[in-house]
């Protein structure tokens, strides 16, 4: 069986772009409204790594079955909005039967929230 390479930077840094994107401050604003990557507590992003590379490592045979353009940004999203709850991701129909088993390992790692910190940085939950 031939690897498949999926870059883990693409599947990450789409990963932050749903969570600033999907997430929101205090006054209701989303986060990438007045934030960036640049401003994750080093903890988040260290945390937030962890989490892509473990799921390229187990699934990218499953993330390089997408048939849509840009499989690692398309899984980095997905990762993001089914393990947080929101209302796209693996299930939908695009993706088939790895959709489902990557759906599963997503809702099974767990919900994450982000929040601001007093320091003006991003942290995970």
């Amino acid at each position: 069986m031939q690897a498949v390479d999926i870059d883990v930077d693409d599947v990450l840094d789409a990963y932050i772009t749903a969570a600033l994107w999907s997430t929101t401050d205090d006054n209701d604003e989303p986060l990438d409204e007045n934030y960036a990557a640049s401003d994750l507590a080093p903890e988040t992003l260290e945390r937030m790594r962890a989490d892509v590379v473990s799921f390229v490592e187990k699934h990218a045979s499953e993330i390089a079955a997408w048939e849509g353009d840009d499989a690692a940004k398309q899984a980095g999203h997905d990762l993001w909005f089914t393990r947080c709850g929101h209302g796209v991701g693996f299930w939908e129909s695009e993706w088939g039967r790895p959709g489902e088993i990557l759906d599963s390992y997503a809702k099974s790692i767990g919900e994450v929230w982000l929040y601001v910190g007093n320091d003006e940085k991003i942290y995970i939950a």
